[in-house]
């Protein structure tokens, strides 16, 4: 990391801290007033990228916001939906059920499972 880009993220956090302190004030205050608190702000979602040359390539240093799911049961109904529909969609779903039909499983509610012939052909094991 360069002294410069070092030397700004100090600010960075510096001013963050300075405006934290005002906020909790500020909260302090609202809360003998008996008003609700101050929202969290958001954070700065990525600080600038620094580019690193390695020689015969360049490496970037950046920030970005992740996440970490703790409890999925805890997660809002339209978020469900919305992993349910993109599992649906990328055949995740339809992988998972046929697992637990080729486990012996004939009934699955919302599921028809049924057997189906298939041909093959060429270098084929028997069963």
């Amino acid at each position: 990391m360069s002294a410069a880009y070092d030397a700004k993220e100090e600010a960075r956090i510096k001013e963050e801290k300075r405006l934290e302190g005002i906020r909790i004030a500020a909260d302090a205050k609202r809360a003998l007033e008996g008003k609700e608190a101050i929202a969290e702000p958001i954070r700065e979602v990525a600080a600038p990228a620094k580019f690193v040359n390695t020689g015969s390539s360049k490496a970037v240093v950046r920030k970005v916001w992740t996440h970490e799911i703790l409890k999925i049961s805890e997660l809002p109904a339209d978020i469900t939906k919305a992993i349910l529909e993109e599992a649906y969609r990328k055949g995740i779903i339809a992988t998972v059920v046929q697992k637990f039909v080729d486990a012996g499983m004939r009934e699955i509610s919302g599921v028809r499972i049924f057997e189906e012939t298939k041909i093959a052909s060429g270098n084929v094991r028997p069963f």
